[in-house]
């Protein structure tokens, strides 16, 4: 069974009040992603209530940077009890930089045991799915807000949301869309970072059983061997999204 297809704008206003009331436990401003994992339908299906959203009771937004942030407020709160807004973001915003930075470290540490063993030959098809995994999930954080991967094969769909005074667009396209990351015999081209999502997402459908359990022990050795892209091409792919992250959040001293 897959996602609903819609959510009703009543539906994400009662998120809004969870997470107003669990403010110690979780952040109570919320992106379009946010919402959308939370109540579990696609970032699209979110912005289509989004007009309706903002007029409901209490639904309070703002514009950071290229994104819009929502949050419930209630009217009845005295001075001392409100939301102090831009400091939950601000904290936000550290907590998804210290989450970028610690993802890169996993995957830098995981790269060198990669590069150790690739000394001594070949590399077992598990170990580079290791690197594979921290690599995505750096890439998923280090684009948080900026790339929207699921709206990528949707028309009509703006899958970006760059600051204005940052990477361009087009920058941002070629390393998403269209740079060729490596090539062989079991993927062909794989061109831009979205290649490298779409290799994931097949590792995941094979690892669900028919139950809809997912494992990756549920893929044996020789199809891993065939799934996982090599050494070389896991290192060039890890290069450039090393670099993406980077440059979208224009930070060199890495």
């Amino acid at each position: 069974m897959g996602r609903p297809a819609e959510v009703d704008a009543h539906v994400l206003v009662t998120e809004l009040q969870a997470a107003a009331r669990n403010r110690n436990d979780r952040c109570p401003v919320l992106t379009v992603s946010d919402l959308a994992e939370a109540v579990d339908v696609s970032d699209q299906s979110v912005r289509n209530q989004l007009d309706d959203l903002e007029q409901k009771p209490g639904v309070r937004s703002r514009k950071v940077g290229q994104a819009q942030v929502y949050w419930y407020s209630q009217a009845a709160q005295s001075d001392s009890t409100s939301l102090d807004v831009q400091a939950v973001i601000e904290d936000a915003r550290q907590e998804l930089w210290e989450e970028i930075v610690k993802n890169r470290a996993v995957y830098l540490d995981r790269r060198r045991q990669l590069l150790s063993e690739y000394e001594d030959g070949d590399v077992p098809a598990r170990k580079r799915l290791a690197v594979l995994e921290a690599l995505i999930d750096y890439l998923e954080n280090g684009t948080a807000l900026r790339v929207h991967w699921a709206d990528l094969d949707e028309d009509g769909h703006d899958a970006y949301d760059l600051p204005e005074d940052g990477l361009s667009r087009e920058a941002a396209e070629r390393y998403v869309e269209e740079m060729v990351l490596f090539t062989d015999s079991e993927h062909g081209n794989v061109e831009g970072l979205s290649g490298l999502f779409s290799i994931w997402t097949t590792i995941g459908l094979t690892a669900t059983d028919g139950h809809g359990n997912r494992s990756l022990d549920n893929i044996d050795e020789s199809e891993l061997e065939i799934l996982v892209p090599s050494v070389d091409a896991l290192l060039a792919a890890g290069d450039v999204a090393d670099r993406f992250v980077q440059r979208l959040h224009a930070y060199e001293g890495w």
